[in-house]
């Protein structure tokens, strides 16, 4: 297996297969590369959410790609397509409760109105 950074995986999604070569082999996306994919298909090229949210379950459709807790990516980019926090806020929240705790504690009230939240008092 080999991991792919950042880099790579928004190559291979931007301009296609014919750009990039991989080679035939298992490959790895940390929940690390993702957010940071998430972040530059939406801020440095532009794509709105709709688009950046096709392209993330594009690639957890990739067969010879494991990411880390795959039903957490689709729970995350479910409710990322519904709103009400930033992809991060949301990949941390279902992280956790899929890890077993029992909510995740922010200081965003919008955050903390959706699944997996819970407000901090101050």
């Amino acid at each position: 297996m080999i991991g792919l950074d950042t880099n790579v995986v928004v190559a291979w999604l931007v301009q296609g297969q014919r750009r990039i070569v991989l080679p035939s082999t298992q490959y790895r996306v940390s929940h690390v590369a993702l957010l940071e994919l998430e972040w530059v298909l939406s801020n440095k090229f532009g794509y709105p959410k709709d688009i950046v949210v096709a392209m993330l379950r594009r690639l957890v459709a990739v067969s010879n790609i494991e990411l880390d807790r795959p039903e957490v990516v689709m729970a995350v980019l479910d409710d990322y397509e519904l709103g009400g926090a930033d992809f991060g806020d949301f990949l941390i929240a279902r992280d956790n409760l899929a890890a077993g705790c029992t909510t995740t504690l922010t200081l965003d009230a919008k955050a903390a109105r959706k699944t997996g939240f819970t407000l901090a008092r101050s």
